[in-house]
């Protein structure tokens, strides 16, 4: 409604479904991703940890403000996270862009992409691949 009304919205949804909690983990979260990415002028995020969605919040805040001031509708913003506490930051000194992704460690073998709360699991498959002597590539991409 809010695409078709011209008036863009920020909203905050819990129990992606990735997770397993009280409720039980779940298949939802893809289509939940899938169906709210197809709606016109719609952003979605699955921020990983606090300062991410604190500089991700922020950012939709500004940027939906900004195109109110020069008169468009802008778009709206979706963010999707998990049940449970993030960490604070999964990098030090990360800096959280706008449509970008984050490469939080590299290597030549396999490429990981994670988002939101099974970043933490993109991560430790990392960690564990490169015990291994297999090395990869995490990326942390909140932009569905």
């Amino acid at each position: 409604m809010a695409a078709l009304s011209q008036a863009p919205l920020i909203a905050l949804f819990s129990h992606v479904g990735f997770q397993d909690a009280a409720d039980g983990a779940s298949h939802q979260a893809t289509t939940y991703f899938a169906a709210v990415s197809a709606i016109p002028h719609t952003v979605v995020i699955a921020p990983s940890c606090s300062d991410e969605a604190e500089a991700l919040m922020y950012e939709a805040i500004r940027r939906q403000a900004e195109e109110r001031m020069a008169g468009r509708d802008g778009e709206s913003c979706v963010f999707f996270v998990g049940r449970e506490n993030y960490p604070v930051t999964w990098a030090p000194d990360a800096r959280y862009e706008w449509g970008r992704a984050q490469v939080l460690s590299t290597g030549n073998d396999v490429v990981i992409v994670g988002c939101g709360p099974l970043l933490g699991h993109a991560l430790q498959a990392g960690k564990r691949l490169g015990e291994l002597g297999i090395q990869a590539t995490v990326i942390n991409n909140p932009f569905c």
